[in-house]
């Protein structure tokens, strides 16, 4: 299985917390639904430049970038997080 290279970009706040700990609950979750260890590097990343390369803007935070895509920019309902990642790994 292939390693998943997660990037949250946003200041380290409440928000960017709740979703690293929301990143990493549902890859426990679809680690457990596929009996398998999904292999995973978080990191935040507090430079805001770095949304650029991606075309947005500040206000669009928190944004995580999945394999070098955004996959989630601004308001992140994360009950849809579960399903993104197991698209995305399904792809693999």
């Amino acid at each position: 299985m292939a390693v998943f290279n997660i990037e949250i970009i946003c200041r380290k706040c409440s928000k960017c917390e709740f979703i690293e700990l929301k990143l990493r609950e549902a890859i426990r979750q679809l680690e457990y639904k596929y009996q398998t260890k999904i292999d995973y590097e978080l990191k935040i990343n507090e430079d805001l430049r770095e949304m650029n390369k991606f075309a947005l803007s500040a206000s669009q935070r928190p944004v995580v970038v999945v394999n070098g895509n955004v996959e989630f920019a601004g308001r992140i309902m994360t009950r849809f997080l579960k399903s993104k990642l197991d698209s995305i790994l399904k792809g693999f």
